[in-house]
């Protein structure tokens, strides 16, 4: 099935144009989305399309930024009691990332609150957006988003610190405030990527310092 190609709009400040959980009017938006409903088009389609318009400008900021590499952080959800399967898989489960044998990844850290815990990781992706990666964030943005950042450390210490940061103590879920105020405090730029089965749109959206925005319009 061909689609038109997907819109893509840019604002300067994601605030204003209606991210209210961005708190900064200094954070600007780049956004690739697809309407599904007019022609029932497949979720599938719908992402794939979003994903070709989308790699010209996450080429761009890479090429922009000496190093920058695109990464994921992952987590699992809180539970009372691992068994020992699940201590040893931790939070690289075997079917969600055999797509990605030879990605440079954190170990698997896990991390206490109360009487329960839970698995956190951080996987380098590289320097393209492939549609695995984008398909296995879409599917759960409450324990999974996408960042650019010129810092490769994998290290236990940044899981950590990472997950104290964007979980803040007494949430359960991503809290995507705190995920994009990561952006000029170790990100470059966050992702995050929408679209159930059920959902109008599938959408990609990238939050950037707004001062860089006018330097990837060229490719918008």
């Amino acid at each position: 099935m061909t689609i038109d190609c997907p819109n893509i709009e840019t604002a300067v400040s994601a605030r204003a144009n209606g991210f209210q959980y961005v708190r900064s009017d200094d954070v600007a938006v780049v956004s690739v989305t697809c309407d599904r409903s007019a022609a029932g088009i497949p979720l599938v389609t719908a992402l794939q399309a979003c994903l070709i318009r989308f790699e010209p400008f996450l080429r761009s900021m890479l090429d922009g930024r000496p190093g920058a590499r695109l990464f994921m952080f992952v987590t699992t959800p809180f539970w009372g009691h691992h068994n020992v399967v699940a201590r040893r898989c931790g939070v690289w489960v075997r079917e969600d990332w055999g797509w990605l044998p030879h990605a440079s990844r954190s170990p698997s850290v896990e991390i206490s609150r109360d009487v329960e815990s839970r698995f956190a990781g951080l996987a380098q992706i590289g320097d393209s957006l492939g549609f695995e990666a984008a398909d296995l964030v879409r599917r759960d943005d409450a324990s999974r988003f996408l960042f650019v950042s010129s810092d490769e450390a994998l290290t236990e210490e940044r899981v950590r610190t990472m997950f104290d940061k964007v979980i803040p103590q007494g949430q359960s879920a991503i809290d995507w405030a705190s995920v994009v105020d990561q952006i000029g405090a170790g990100a470059d730029a966050c992702i995050r990527i929408g679209g159930n089965f059920d959902d109008r749109e599938v959408s990609i959206d990238a939050f950037i310092p707004a001062e860089l925005l006018e330097g990837i319009r060229h490719v918008c």
